[in-house]
Order: structure tokens, then C-alpha cells, then sequence
């Protein structure tokens, strides 16, 4: 397996640093981490996405689940990752400005978030490796194209793995025995988005899905826990959204669902047996909980308006990101008052 040594990296990415960095301690959060949005009385209200975990419970389980928050800050928080403990999540935020999204890593317990990008492309989907030291993301490129970067979890420098062709449905997973990454990439700039599985080790891309016809693209990989399946979500002109297993040993891939909608977020839960999936569907956006052997989607009783959506195995949590009016009181200078002319 090719060992990724961050710490000898070249980062030729990154558009300059600010003057706090220390090596090996990310860039500080900026000083809008502290302020929270309150949401009350609204001259001009605009849509932000903020970020929320609850344990995963049991189907016995007597009592509901209670998403606490785990993000209010401004701007938009969205692409949450658990790590694989459980501990901390990595997620991307704009900063408040509606700028390039920069990835960052908030220990879940002191909430004490770390800027591990600073630059002017967006980083997005970032991904843990399966030991929790690196995480792997996506960033944005001029005209459409991308690339795969990985940074060490607690901050340092980027190396870049590979190159993205003209991607609109981006994506990006780690394979539990942290060989591969499965992504989302085109073999042309005119084809349909497929999922690609690349080896670290050697470097190259193999095709796993091949959507039929024009007009579609296929997003969303995940891993199953115990690496023998991979998911993903196929997209329709029209919205129309189907839900695939592939089985990575057989090499054969199983249509689980099929529904007018769109899927924002998807992940397994720690049976390996049901998939969680946010998704625009039957008149509202909510998540969506779905057994992978002859099952119907069923609508989870949290998660109003969630984008994306991430499960930890041990401790079992669930995160995600959500919608909401991020509503302000502006003042302005009133009109001038014209004094009256005295009579004449």
C-alpha cells in the first residue's frame, strides 16, 4: 500500500496562508466561528445549511432520536464526514462570505473547530481515511475539472492524487482497508459521470458503473462497512433518482430504490444492511432510512430539510446537515425630511 506522507508534501495549491499558522496545526478558525445566527424578526432572510448528530439507535429503542446541534455558524456548513470513531467531523464551510468553501474538522466534544484549507477553489466531500489520520476531499477547478487532494486530519500539507475531468456530480469514499478511493469521474468530457475505483497504490482508475444513456450520471459512492459493497445514487434528466448496490466481488449491482426526487446525501448504517439517504422526495426534503433486501424507504422522524448526511460505526452517530432561513435585521437611513417653507 503506498504510504501517503503528508508532512513531505509540496502544497502548491493553496493561495496563501495566514500569518497564525504554526505547522502541523491547520489555520485557525476565523473569528465568525463565534458568532451564532439568531433567527427571529427578518427584513432579508437568505438559505443556509448548519450541522446536526444524533446517535443511531436501535429499532427497539423505546425512546426517539434528538438531533443536537453541532455547527451555528454563519454562512453555510454542509458535506459532513464522521470520522471513524465517532469523535470528530470534518464538513466545509464559506466562511459567512458565500465565498470558496474551505474544509475544517470540529472535535465533537470541545467543538473547538480547525481550518485545515485556506485558498480561492472550493474544497467539497471531504472523506476519512480508515485509521482517522488523513481526509481525503474534492476541489473545485476552473472550467469544470477538479481534483483529489489528501491533508492530514490534525493539519498540515496536501497531496494531490489525481485529476477529475469536467465533474458536475462529485463524490468521493475510502475503502475500509484504505487501498482505494471510489469517485466520481468521466472518461471523456462528453460522457456521463461514472463511479471510478482508484488504486492508491498504483495510481489508476478502474470503471465500476456505466450509466445507460445520456441525460443521467451516477454520485453519492459509499463503502459498506466490511468493504463487499459499494452504493450509489443514479441521477435522471427530470430528477428522477435510483439507488444501486454493487456487489465488488461479483461485480454485479442491484437496483434498492427508484422515485421521483433528488438525493442530496448518502451513507450505510453500521448493520451493513440498511443505507440512510437525504433526499427532495414525496413533497418534502427529509432523510430516509432503506434496507438494502426488499425494502421501502421509510422517513426518519428527524431530519427536516437535510442535505447531506454522514454515520459513524463505533460509537453510533449520525450527522447531517441542514436547511434553514438564516433571517437578519438591516437598518438603514430613513428618507430626508424636507423642512416647510415658511409663509410668505
Amino acid at each position: 500500500m503506498k504510504t501517503l506522507d503528508c508532512s513531505k508534501a509540496r502544497d502548491n495549491d493553496v493561495a496563501h496562508e495566514h500569518n497564525e499558522t504554526r505547522p502541523g496545526e491547520g489555520y485557525p478558525a476565523s473569528s465568525g466561528l463565534s458568532r451564532w445566527i439568531w433567527i427571529g424578526l427578518a427584513l432579508i432572510a437568505g438559505a443556509v445549511a448548519a450541522l446536526s448528530f444524533v446517535y443511531v439507535k436501535q429499532r427497539s429503542s423505546p425512546s426517539p432520536a434528538v438531533p443536537a446541534p453541532l455547527t451555528s455558524f454563519e454562512g453555510s456548513e454542509t458535506d459532513p464526514a464522521l470520522s471513524p470513531d465517532g469523535e470528530r467531523i470534518a464538513f466545509v464551510w464559506d466562511g459567512g462570505t458565500g465565498g470558496p468553501f474551505e474544509l475544517y474538522v470540529l472535535e465533537i466534544d470541545t467543538r473547538n473547530p480547525i481550518a485545515l484549507t485556506s485558498g480561492l477553489r472550493s474544497a467539497r466531500h471531504p472523506a476519512w481515511s480508515p485509521d482517522g489520520r488523513n481526509i481525503v476531499f474534492l476541489r473545485t477547478l476552473e472550467g469544470g475539472d477538479g481534483e483529489v487532494v489528501v491533508i492530514p486530519a490534525r493539519g498540515g500539507s496536501e497531496i494531490r492524487l489525481s485529476s477529475l475531468t469536467d465533474v458536475h456530480f462529485l463524490g468521493v469514499d475510502w475503502s475500509p482497508d484504505g487501498k482505494h478511493l471510489a469517485l466520481v469521474d468521466k472518461g471523456r468530457p462528453d460522457e456521463s459521470e461514472s463511479i471510478y475505483l482508484f488504486s492508491i497504490e498504483e495510481e489508476t482508475k478502474q470503471r465500476l458503473t456505466t450509466p445507460l444513456t445520456a441525460g443521467s450520471g451516477d454520485r453519492n459512492p459509499v463503502f459498506s462497512g466490511d468493504g463487499r459493497f459499494l452504493a450509489f445514487v443514479r441521477w435522471w434528466e427530470g430528477n428522477r433518482n435510483e439507488i444501486y448496490v454493487l456487489d465488488l466481488d461479483q461485480g454485479h449491482q442491484r437496483l434498492v430504490a427508484n422515485f421521483d426526487g433528488q438525493t442530496r446525501g448518502l451513507d450505510w448504517l453500521p448493520d451493513d444492511s440498511t443505507l440512510v439517504f437525504s433526499a427532495q422526495w414525496r413533497g418534502t426534503l427529509g432523510l430516509w432510512r432503506l434496507p438494502i433486501e426488499h425494502g421501502e424507504p421509510a422517513r426518519l422522524n428527524y431530519g427536516e430539510n437535510a442535505l447531506g448526511v454522514t454515520v459513524s460505526r463505533s460509537p453510533s452517530r449520525l450527522a447531517f446537515s441542514q436547511r434553514h432561513r438564516d433571517s437578519n435585521i438591516w437598518r438603514v437611513r430613513g428618507p430626508a425630511v424636507t423642512e416647510p417653507s415658511p409663509p410668505s
